[in-house]
């Protein structure tokens, strides 16, 4: 497991590393997790394999969540994270 601390090292770290999936934060400063998608999206149209991506908010409304669904996420997830529920959600995400 990878682990960064901003949007551009995360992508760095998918560049480099081709994890089997990304679980990012939406509301990040600089960069929010929805650029991180659609850059981590450019990356798998340059060529990588499609790299499944689950949305963190601990803005749980369900316009947030439709919102992320619709632009591509594999999946979303409310704060605070149960452990149990992000296995088996990224288990989920790797099977499809």
């Amino acid at each position: 497991m990878d682990t960064a601390v901003s949007a551009i090292e995360a992508l760095r770290v998918v560049s480099a590393r081709a994890p089997d999936v990304v679980v990012t934060d939406i509301a990040m400063p600089v960069a929010d997790g929805y650029w991180r998608l659609r850059e981590i999206r450019r990356l798998a149209d340059a060529g990588t394999r499609p790299i499944p991506v689950i949305a963190v908010t601990a803005f749980g409304r369900e316009h947030i969540r439709d919102r992320a669904l619709a632009a591509g996420f594999a999946d979303y997830l409310e704060k605070p994270l149960d452990p149990e529920v992000l296995c088996a959600r990224v288990e989920k995400a790797l099977r499809h």
